[in-house]
């Protein structure tokens, strides 16, 4: 009976979160992540590519996914770290927390996530697509950058967003 109110009390925990603290995207990613996404593959960020682009967002050995955006000319998504999209095989972008994975709706449970939107061409797309595709992609045209730090803890993500 205990562990019913426990999770009754972490639905509408959770709930309550998201209708606070939602962040929507930005103009030029509602434009790009219209769209259904299609998973190509995962890996983790490798140590040249650290050290080539120093994103202070990742670390070495981080994993990502990276997803084709359906509709777009050679248009990616990469997500950064582990999270409830991570393996997804279809993905519907609803804002930077809310998505829809293999048609159910998912939240990323965290601190502050953000997605960056590049209009141009950017090697380091191509450099995650190479290192864990099996097949050739297209060069990248547009990317759609994924970042989201997991809280540590319940007490954490308490914390930082009371």
């Amino acid at each position: 009976m205990c562990s019913y109110y426990w999770k009754t009390l972490a639905v509408l925990f959770a709930l309550c979160l998201w209708t606070k603290v939602t962040v929507t995207l930005n103009n030029r990613c509602q434009h790009l992540l219209k769209g259904s996404l299609t998973f190509i593959c995962n890996n983790t960020y490798p140590e040249e590519a650290k050290k080539s682009y120093s994103d202070g967002l990742v670390y070495v050995n981080l994993s990502y996914s990276v997803y084709k955006i359906n509709g777009r000319h050679n248009a990616y998504f990469i997500t950064h770290g582990k999270s409830s999209i991570s393996a997804c095989r279809t993905l519907i972008v609803k804002d930077d927390e809310v998505f829809e994975c293999d048609g159910k709706s998912v939240w990323i449970l965290g601190t502050k996530p953000r997605t960056y939107c590049l209009p141009f061409a950017f090697r380091l797309t191509d450099l995650l697509i190479e290192r864990c595709a099996s097949e050739p992609w297209p060069v990248a045209s547009e990317t759609a950058m994924h970042y989201f730090s997991p809280a540590s803890s319940i007490f954490d993500f308490i914390v930082r967003y009371y």
